[in-house]
């Protein structure tokens, strides 16, 4: 919002500020429509989960596929291939998971769904 607040308006002032209405409403339009992206694609990833046999080890098999196939395993002589995704993709998997669970939890408590306190922020900025 731009101008003082005594020149603030329901609809566009003098000034050409736009009103608190139109304000609330884009505000309003732009949360429902990322909270309903992010619950779709929360679905998506639970599908893709289960897909991949249900752990995190599984599915960052899945995912970094591409990322351990050739790869040596550290301190292996002779040098044997790894068999699965490091731990390190692993934790990439948990924090892209913890993210998106958080989104699902914030889509919840729009439709009054029953969530547990939680700093959903921490975990979003993981993966921001």
């Amino acid at each position: 919002m731009s101008g003082h607040t005594s020149e603030q308006r329901w609809q566009q002032n003098d000034l050409g500020d736009p009103g608190i209405s139109e304000l609330i409403r884009g505000g309003a339009r732009d949360v429902l429509s990322h909270l309903q992206a992010g619950e779709e694609l929360y679905q998506d990833l639970i599908e893709v989960f289960q897909f991949a046999g249900g752990t995190d080890q599984l599915l960052a098999d899945q995912l970094f596929l591409e990322d351990w196939t050739g790869r040596t395993a550290p301190g292996s002589s002779p040098p044997a291939p790894e068999t699965e995704a490091n731990a390190a993709e692993v934790a990439k998997v948990a924090d892209a998971k913890a993210a998106m669970l958080a989104i699902h939890e914030l889509y919840q408590a729009l439709t009054n769904g029953a969530v547990l306190t939680a700093d959903r922020r921490a975990l979003l900025r993981r993966m921001s």
